[in-house]
C-alpha cells in the first residue's frame, strides 16, 4: 500500500497540491503547518511515505495548491440537501 501511496502523493504533487501523509485515525503523521505555504518536495515526500504507519495522504486545501478547494460532506442526506438549496 505505502508504493500506492507514493506514487499517488507524487502526482499529486507534480499536479501542484501540497501533500502530507497521515495515519489510520486521519491524523497528519508530520507537522504540517509549513505545508500551507509550501509543497514537500520529492525526497521529503519518499521519505515521509517509507513510513510503516502511513495509510493515506492528505491534501492541503488552498493557495498552496492552486487555490484548490472541496466540500465534504458527511452522509448522503447532507450532501442532497445542500444541493437543493442551490438547485442543483
Amino acid at each position: 500500500m505505502t508504493a500506492a501511496l507514493l506514487t499517488a502523493a507524487l502526482e499529486y504533487s507534480r499536479r501542484g497540491m501540497s501533500i502530507i501523509p497521515i495515519g489510520r485515525d486521519k491524523k497528519p503523521l508530520v507537522k504540517w503547518a509549513s505545508y500551507q505555504t509550501r509543497r514537500a518536495g520529492e525526497p521529503q515526500l519518499r521519505t515521509w511515505f517509507a513510513r510503516g504507519d502511513v495509510t493515506g495522504e492528505a491534501v492541503i486545501l488552498g493557495p498552496v495548491s492552486g487555490n484548490l478547494y472541496c466540500r465534504d460532506f458527511d452522509d448522503h442526506a447532507t450532501y442532497s440537501a445542500w444541493c437543493d438549496e442551490r438547485q442543483l
